[in-house]
């Protein structure tokens, strides 16, 4: 599945706009013209969105139409997002089926599906709160009235969106709780035995390192009086771990170490903003290959950030061999220059608000 048009309504600088995506869709526009608001659009509805009452959106979100206006007495928010085939038969039976149990895939006079959620968001004076919805509509603009509460999920599930933000942290993102690179670290094939054998071994060498620093002797034996204070556990109540002992601890302190021209190796954290950039985009590149189930909805804000007009050029190709749809944002006349016309959605101000 891949989304095919977008209509937004009072969602931050966004009075009213719709957009129509195509499999790789590049948004452009000067600053604050809406390109991030767009991709936080889908983001929320996407991603963070769930059956349960927590509201997605902020006071923030609301379009205040001038200096005075206030969250509490803005327009609604209201979101629309499409989902359609382009040709009769593009979804396979298997996806089709299951958007028909939850009653909410349509088919329009040429015989092909569609699927549209509405997602909106208002204050609500009764409870003094901001209250949220979402329903799937019919091909005429209405509400589906017979549809569970699990469909969310399972749209979600199918679509499968994912978000990489301009501000591309290596060290937040190559962390042990990144999201992207956490799942590499879980992904053992190592046997029980085979694990065993590897953290006895390693057992053995963090002794050799620790027993080959005498200050640590000093270092545990003042530690040692803890449990003259605290009760601690018998045996060895201090120890020194120079190398992890066990499998999952050490692949937790993992890092990536990138080359230099002088050929030492510094880690990942450690190199420039732009190569920091661009390994954060590779690595979620790496992420979503390695995802068995589907074709993500890819979102992307500023990919060639940091990065000097040269590599640009080169940026095209890895941005192409990223599986799924594509919705990319960009400052870049040189990344712009490799994408066909027909793909380039411009946003600008203009009397009306931003169209």
């Amino acid at each position: 599945m891949r989304i095919t048009k977008v209509h937004i309504e009072n969602f931050r600088g966004l009075k009213e706009l719709e957009i129509d995506f195509a499999r790789t869709t590049v948004l452009i526009g000067e600053n604050n013209s809406g390109k991030t608001s767009v991709l936080d659009a889908l983001r929320l509805c996407l991603r963070e969105l769930g059956p349960r009452r927590r509201v997605v959106f902020d006071t923030f979100d609301f379009h205040l139409k001038d200096g005075a206006a206030e969250p509490h007495s803005a327009d609604p928010i209201r979101i629309e997002v499409h989902f359609s085939e382009q040709s009769k038969d593009e979804w396979n039976d298997a996806l089709v089926g299951r958007l028909s149990r939850q009653k909410i895939l349509q088919v329009d006079a040429n015989e092909r599906n569609h699927v549209v959620l509405c997602v909106t968001c208002a204050y609500d004076p009764t409870n003094r709160d901001f209250a949220q919805g979402w329903v799937f509509l019919n091909l005429d603009g209405k509400p589906l009235t017979i549809v569970s509460e699990t469909a969310l999920g399972i749209l979600q599930h199918e679509v499968s969106f994912f978000y990489l933000s301009a501000l591309r942290d290596a060290a937040r993102h190559f962390d042990a709780k990144g999201p992207f690179w956490r799942p590499f670290l879980k992904d053992s094939q190592l046997s029980d035995e085979k694990k065993a054998e590897v953290e006895e071994k390693l057992r053995g060498i963090n002794e050799l390192v620790v027993s080959s620093h005498t200050s640590f002797k000093q270092v545990m034996e003042r530690l040692g009086k803890v449990q003259d204070v605290v009760p601690m556990a018998g045996g060895d109540a201090v120890s020194i771990e120079a190398i992890p002992g066990r499998m999952f601890d050490m692949l937790a302190k993992a890092q990536v170490h990138l080359g230099t021209p002088t050929g030492a190796k510094i880690p990942v954290v450690r190199c420039g903003e732009g190569t920091q950039s661009l390994a954060v985009l590779m690595l979620f590149s790496a992420f979503l290959d390695a995802r068995p189930d589907g074709s993500p909805v890819v979102a992307l804000e500023e990919p060639e950030a940091h990065l000097h007009p040269s590599a640009v050029r080169a940026l095209w190709d890895i941005l192409g061999a990223i599986s799924g749809q594509k919705l990319i944002s960009t400052h870049s006349g040189d990344l712009l220059s490799e994408v066909d016309i027909l793909n380039v959605r411009r946003l600008a101000k203009t009397a009306e608000g931003i169209r």
